[in-house]
């Protein structure tokens, strides 16, 4: 796997090609599985409403770039769970 992952399943070089083209398979999985649990950068402006994203680090939050959530309604500071601004 590559960008600096920390998981990554290895078979033997000796295994049947099913199991090899498994391995690529789930390393890819992996891949996107990691990928996807960083948070993204986004301005508020830009914040989604519809659900696609439920975590962000809101880059232009009053006292600076803040992690925060989408709880269906708002967004909200993991900090003190006040509503983005």
């Amino acid at each position: 796997m590559s960008r600096g992952s920390r998981y990554n399943l290895v078979i033997d070089a000796s295994a049947p090609p099913w199991a090899q083209q498994m391995q690529v398979d789930i390393n890819r999985t992996l891949l996107a599985i990691q990928l996807d649990m960083k948070p993204k950068r986004i301005a508020k402006v830009d914040l989604p409403v519809d659900g696609s994203e439920r975590l962000a680090i809101v880059t232009d939050e009053v006292g600076g770039a803040v992690l925060a959530f989408f709880d269906d309604t708002d967004w909200r500071r993991v900090t003190d769970r006040a509503v983005v601004a």
